[in-house]
C-alpha cells in the first residue's frame, strides 16, 4: 500500500516538472517571436580607393517582429574590436560620434524613413587609409542583441613600378656577363609584396620593405642578379609584380632586355693599295692559304712605269720578233728543197 502511494506522488511529481518545463519553453518561444530581432544585411565596402570617394555608406539594415521590439532600441558601431563604440544612434534620440570618427561622420545622413531604421548607418566623409579595418554593428533592444563583423580597406596604389635591367660588362672580353634586375615601388598601403618573374617564372629574389611613421604608406623593393651563362636566349622578358593581398590587388610592370653575348663576330684580310707618281707601284698582300696542297704564297708584285718609254718598247719588241722569223726562215727553206730534190730522184 505505501509502495503504490509513493508511486503514485512521484508519477504526479514528474507530471508537474514536465507541465512546468513545458510552461516555460512556450513562454520563452513566444518572447523571441514578440520580440524577434536580427541583422537582415551589413553593407561595408570590401576595398575603397584612397582619395576617390568624397564619402561612402556603411549601412546595417536589421527587422524586428513584436511590439516590444523596438522598446531600448539601439545601434551601435565598432572599429577594429575597440569596446568604445565610435558611432551610437538610441532610437528616438538623435546619433553620435565618438573618438577618430567624431570629425568623419555626416550625423545627418538618413538611411531610411521608418523612424526605428532613421539613423542606422554610417556615411564616412572623405574615407584615408587610418579607416581600414574590421567594423562591427550590433543592434540591441531589452530583450536581446545581434552583431555581424565585416572588414574595409583603404588602398592607396602606386603611383609607378620603376624596373630597371642592367647588364655589368667584363673589361677585358667588353662582353655582358652579369644581369642585374631591379624593382622598386614606393607609396603604397596596405602592405605590398613584390616578385621578379623572367618568361613567366618567378626568381628568387632579395625584398627590402619599410613603413613611413609618419604616413603610413610602404615602400618595397627587389633586385635579383643573373649570370649570362644561365640564359637560353639572347631575348630575355622580366615582369615585376606588386600585389596587395588585403585588398586583392595586382599591378604589372614589364621589359625586354636584347643580350650581345650570342653575337658572332668575323674578320676579313684586307687588301691595301699604294700609288706614288710619276712611279706607279701596287702591293697586294695575300694571306698564305693552307687547307690544300696548292698553297700560294705572293709576297710582293711591282711594277714600274716610267713615261714616254710605253711606245718604244712597242717598237723594240716588233723589230725582235721579225729578226726572229728571218733567222729561222733560212733552215726552214733549205729543209723543205732537199725534201723536194730527195723525192725526184727516187723517181
Amino acid at each position: 500500500m505505501n509502495l503504490q502511494r509513493r508511486s503514485l506522488r512521484w508519477n504526479m511529481e514528474f507530471s508537474v516538472s514536465n507541465l512546468v518545463f513545458l510552461v516555460l519553453i512556450n513562454l520563452f518561444l513566444l518572447k523571441e517571436t514578440e520580440c524577434a530581432l536580427r541583422i537582415r544585411d551589413l553593407v561595408v565596402p570590401s576595398v575603397v580607393q584612397n582619395g576617390t570617394k568624397s564619402s561612402i555608406v556603411l549601412d546595417c539594415d536589421y527587422e524586428f517582429e513584436g511590439p516590444s521590439a523596438k522598446d531600448g532600441l539601439v545601434v551601435k558601431w565598432f572599429f577594429n574590436n575597440n569596446p568604445t563604440p565610435v558611432y551610437q544612434w538610441i532610437v528616438g534620440k538623435k546619433p553620435q560620434a565618438f573618438g577618430l570618427f567624431k570629425s568623419k561622420l555626416n550625423l545627418n545622413y538618413r538611411a531610411s524613413p521608418d523612424e526605428a531604421k532613421t539613423y542606422r548607418a554610417m556615411q564616412i566623409m572623405n574615407p584615408t587609409i587610418e579607416l581600414s579595418g574590421e567594423y562591427m554593428c550590433l543592434v540591441s533592444n531589452f530583450e536581446t542583441e545581434k552583431s555581424e563583423v565585416k572588414k574595409m580597406t583603404v588602398l592607396v596604389e602606386q603611383k609607378k613600378i620603376n624596373l630597371v635591367v642592367d647588364g655589368t660588362i667584363d673589361n677585358k672580353t667588353e662582353k655582358v656577363t652579369k644581369i642585374r634586375i631591379n624593382c622598386e615601388v614606393d607609396d603604397v598601403y596596405p602592405e605590398p609584396e613584390l616578385s621578379i618573374k623572367m618568361d613567366g617564372k618567378v626568381l628568387s629574389s632579395k625584398v627590402d620593405k619599410d613603413q613611413n611613421d609618419t604616413t603610413d604608406l610602404y615602400n618595397i623593393d627587389a633586385f635579383v642578379v643573373l649570370d649570362v651563362k644561365t640564359l637560353k636566349s639572347p631575348t630575355v622578358s622580366f615582369d615585376c609584380q606588386l600585389t596587395i593581398p588585403e585588398a586583392n590587388y595586382t599591378a604589372n610592370e614589364y621589359e625586354n632586355y636584347e643580350l650581345d653575348i650570342f653575337t658572332t663576330t668575323t674578320e676579313v684580310a684586307s687588301t691595301t693599295t699604294t700609288t706614288d707618281w710619276p712611279t706607279t707601284s701596287t702591293t697586294t698582300d695575300l694571306p698564305t692559304t693552307s687547307t690544300t696542297d696548292f698553297s700560294t704564297t705572293t709576297d710582293q708584285i711591282e711594277t714600274t712605269t716610267e713615261p714616254g718609254s710605253v711606245e718604244e718598247q712597242r717598237d723594240e719588241g716588233a723589230e725582235d720578233a721579225a729578226s726572229g722569223l728571218n733567222l729561222l726562215g733560212l733552215p726552214l727553206l733549205l729543209l723543205i728543197t732537199m725534201s723536194i730534190a730527195s723525192s725526184f730522184g727516187s723517181l
